[in-house]
């Protein structure tokens, strides 16, 4: 046993290492400071407080943070292999899901770069591996403490969270039947979210939001197909001089064909709306009105055309999972095409990221969409079978699957689409697959 304990111990140890040796001279996409990184160092109200607290605890030496983030992310992968090692005995197979975590570059770029997103991924790795393995490893208070603790921090470091840690809560509790656990549990869950509160409003009277943007991005995409149906006397005005300015970015997306080029380039003009309205109407003025009036405007769109709101969720969601559709074709496409309106915004929307070869971007989408179609078998598989009690071994598996996606439907509806929404999720659900196919084909 002792021999069984200390092998464990060494293999831990070498996936650590190894781990940290790609993630550390792998290539990154990020510069060390992106758009949003100065929000988190400077604190800002429309951040939550707890990773720019962990930037200050480093006195803003941006090399201890990164070096604290690739630890912490090299440690959460390694841990995921662990609880893979729990459902699947095959170590090849073991060996492959590492290997994909590790040279998925996008994914362990945000380690190196001062960007809350690592510490999130983390997080995320720590607390649904724990949440799928606690019934299989001892169910002791020091295990219900660090349960409680990671699903908390889901929470505490990144506001789209909370769907993550209320609903993970709330079946751990309603499963757990000894009350010490339930409240060992409840008491490390909070910890790092009243810390964050705590922090927080030690310097800030109140919170911000980055919601605001996303719903001016919402209103130029969808009033681009608005059709006064009903009368709308208050905000038609508001209505009409966006669509305006919209209607030729609507006719240029409906042209397209191919929809991995069509949906990336819509959650890119989406972004444009979001932040560069102001610049397209040409009237401060007139972009402070909209401001003002911005949650009216957006009802009476939804009122109006519900379904294009939907595809426009739909489309987001889709994006997710097309990675370097933009890259890939866009160039291609304006050779034989119009120029596209709004062009030189829609490049200051995209953002710098690294130059990457054409024939390697395609190869990852297709990855990706293999990864769309198979994910979108098992959520079905997993929603039929959480109506089966003959099933109910996959009770925790079906959950995780189905939360994830409700997540990124969420996430699809209120804000745009990027990889960067789907990476917190990207091991996880390679894990299920695993566990999955395992399962099928008894390795």
């Amino acid at each position: 046993m002792l021999e069984n304990i200390n092998s464990k111990i060494f293999n831990f140890l070498f996936l650590f290492f190894i781990s940290l040796s790609i993630i550390f001279y792998s290539p990154s996409f990020f510069e060390i400071l992106e758009n949003d990184s100065l929000s988190y160092i400077n604190n800002e109200s429309n951040r939550f407080a707890l990773y720019p607290s962990l930037i200050d605890f480093f006195e803003t030496n941006f090399n201890y943070v990164i070096i604290f983030q690739v630890i912490f992310l090299a440690l959460s992968i390694v841990f995921l292999v662990q609880v893979l090692s729990e459902f699947v005995f095959n170590k090849f197979l073991r060996l492959f899901f590492f290997l994909i975590i590790l040279l998925n570059f996008y994914y362990t770029s945000f380690s190196k770069s001062i960007l809350t997103e690592a510490v999130y991924f983390s997080f995320i790795n720590f607390s649904i591996g724990l949440f799928l393995i606690r019934n299989r490893i001892q169910n002791s208070l020091f295990t219900n403490f660090f349960i409680g603790f990671f699903i908390g921090g889901v929470m505490a470091i990144k506001p789209e969270g909370f769907l993550i840690t209320l609903c993970l809560s709330i079946i751990y509790i309603i499963k757990q039947k000894e009350n010490l656990k339930r409240i060992i549990f409840v008491i490390s869950l909070c910890i790092l979210p009243f810390t964050e509160n705590m922090i927080f409003y030690n310097l800030h009277n109140e919170r911000n939001t980055v919601l605001d943007k996303s719903i001016i991005g919402k209103i130029f995409i969808l009033s681009g197909n608005y059709e006064n149906k009903i009368e709308i006397e208050k905000d038609y005005n508001f209505i009409e001089i966006v669509s305006e300015k919209s209607r030729p970015v609507n006719a240029y997306l409906k042209n397209i064909s191919n929809p991995f080029l069509k949906f990336n380039l819509k959650s890119d003009y989406e972004v444009v709306g979001q932040y560069q309205l102001s610049e397209i109407l040409g009237e401060k003025n007139m972009f402070i009105k909209i401001e003002k009036e911005k949650i009216d405007i957006l009802k009476n769109l939804l009122i109006s055309s519900p379904f294009d709101f939907i595809s426009l969720c739909i489309s987001n969601y889709l994006a997710m999972w097309m990675p370097g559709g933009k890259q890939i074709f866009f160039e291609e496409y304006q050779k034989d095409n119009p120029s596209p309106p709004y062009l030189n915004l829609l490049e200051k929307s995209s953002g710098k990221i690294m130059n990457v070869n054409k024939k390697i971007l395609l190869t990852v989408m297709i990855f990706f969409f293999i990864m769309l179609i198979i994910n979108i078998l098992i959520t079905l598989c997993s929603l039929y079978e959480l109506f089966k009690t003959k099933f109910s071994n996959n009770f925790d598996l079906n959950i995780i699957m189905i939360l994830i996606n409700l997540h990124l439907l969420v996430v699809s509806t209120i804000n745009i689409a990027s990889p960067r929404y789907l990476m917190p999720f990207f091991p996880v659900i390679i894990l299920i697959i695993f566990i999955r196919f395992n399962k099928i084909f008894k390795y």
